[in-house]
């Protein structure tokens, strides 16, 4: 609205109207003070032919004109939200007008696309837009679809995606593995799996073990497993692939190694000389078809080892045996263990025979007999044997001096003399009291 000269204080009222009745026309609009101009919006009313309007304008007793034309609504356009959605989603499709639909309303055909048919809409008088829910069909692919809406011989169109299962995400942890070992598969798809889930198929360039497929349960996104991939002779780098519906979706490499020495050790790790020992050698994974075989040395001529060991295919540890002979003093024995250029030097400690027991012959004598008792080690002595000091507890009973388990024996006798004690019975005890650290044992019997 534009008045000839400047509104005065407080502003000019104008007064609108129409020739047509306008609903959204206001009353009045009011020029600033200081202004010649304003402006004022409505929206104009659904009609259903072509139709002439006149709009009044009239302040100071003065009134000015304004034509306007209002055509009906046509289709303005169809819009898709989401434009893509999963194979068996809905998504919702909007037809839009290009304003208010006239008196009569408005009969617009909606057809998707997918050869599903079309569908029917009556607009009602003063609608601008009208939606439909539109299931996406099942694909093995996305597909693109074009869906267009239609009336009074005019029509607009736009496109929207029915996507297919895929898996969006691929990971195995760890990538980097020793053959015989564990690892994981996480796989995550663009959807949550519907009724029966979805399966996701597995596939490698070389096989590791890995599991042929995975299902994705119903109501959800994403699934794991773990599988034991097989030993292997040398390294490889195979690679993986994950998919559904047929297809490869994504693709990782892995680094398979060959198994190593982990570990080697002695069981019991300490033994008496002359006593076998167990050597336990493991490694960090399972070996290749071709097996896996090292060398073995020992750090001490009393301890003797294999010159090699082998391990079968597919398996991970093996025993071997060694063996000590016996030795004067307690010694810690070296070995030393290789596969593959890793050395592992493990200890077997091997300790001298030391004293069991001293049995006498008898539990009592008549004095002037002799009494032969037996000192035993646990073990063998070693090569300078082993002596024991010999002493009575009573008079009426004479050992030697000492005696010595020789070389290689596990035990050694001697004679006690005894004498008469005139009718009255008397114990005895024979101390056998061997080197610092073999220990002393006591013989017990009773002279009559």
């Amino acid at each position: 609205v534009t008045l000839n000269e400047t509104a005065d204080t407080g502003g000019q009222v104008v007064t609108l109207s129409s020739d047509q009745t306008i609903p959204d026309l206001p009353a009045s609009i009011t020029v600033p003070a200081g202004q010649t101009t304003a402006t004022f919006e409505f929206t104009p009313p659904g009609v259903a032919t072509v139709q002439n309007y006149s709009i009044h304008a009239t302040s100071a007793g003065a009134t000015v004109d304004a034509p306007l034309t209002i055509s009906p609504a046509g289709l303005f356009k169809v819009s898709f939200s989401p434009p893509s959605v999963i194979t068996g989603g809905t998504t919702t499709a909007t037809i839009y007008m290009t304003g208010q639909v006239g008196p009569a309303g408005k009969l617009v055909q909606f057809n998707d696309g997918t050869g599903s048919g079309s569908t029917s809409l009556i607009f009602a008088p003063g609608e601008t837009r009208r939606s439909v829910t539109v299931t996406a069909p099942s694909v093995n692919t996305d597909a693109t679809y074009t869906a267009t809406a239609s009336s009074s011989g005019e029509s607009t169109t736009t496109s929207w995606t029915a996507k297919a299962y895929a898996v969006s995400s691929f990971k195995v942890t760890p990538t980097t593995i020793t053959g015989g070992n564990v690892a994981q598969i996480l796989v995550q798809l663009n959807s949550v799996a519907p009724t029966g889930g979805i399966p996701v198929y597995f596939s490698n360039s070389v096989n590791i073990g890995i599991p042929v497929s995975v299902t994705i349960p119903a109501g959800k996104s994403s699934a794991g497993i773990s599988f034991r991939t097989f030993g292997v002779n040398s390294m490889i780098t195979p690679l993986v692939t994950a998919g559904a519906n047929g297809h490869i979706d994504k693709t990782l490499g892995m680094t398979i190694n060959p198994a190593s020495l982990a570990n080697a050790a002695f069981s019991p790790i300490i033994v008496t000389g002359g006593v076998p020992a167990t050597l336990r050698l493991t490694l960090d994974g399972d070996t290749g078809s071709a097996g896996a075989s090292g060398t073995l040395s020992s750090g001490d001529a009393s301890l003797t080892l294999p010159s090699s060991f082998s391990i079968a295919a597919g398996q991970r540890s093996t025993t071997v045996t060694a063996t000590t002979v016996a030795v004067d003093a307690d010694t810690v024995m070296p070995a030393t263990v290789v596969l593959n250029g890793v050395t592992f030097n493990p200890s077997l400690g091997v300790r001298r025979a030391v004293a069991l027991s001293a049995i006498p012959g008898t539990s009592s004598v008549v004095g002037g007999r002799k009494v032969n008792v037996s000192i035993r080690l646990n073990g063998k002595a070693g090569p300078s044997g082993t002596t024991f000091t010999l002493t009575s507890s009573n008079g009426h009973a004479t050992a030697p001096a000492s005696v010595t388990v020789p070389a290689g024996a596990t035990a050694v006798s001697f004679q006690v003399t005894t004498t008469s004690t005139g009718g009255a019975s008397i114990p005895v005890n024979i101390l056998c009291a061997g080197p610092a650290g073999v220990g002393t044992v006591t013989a017990s019997f009773t002279i009559n």
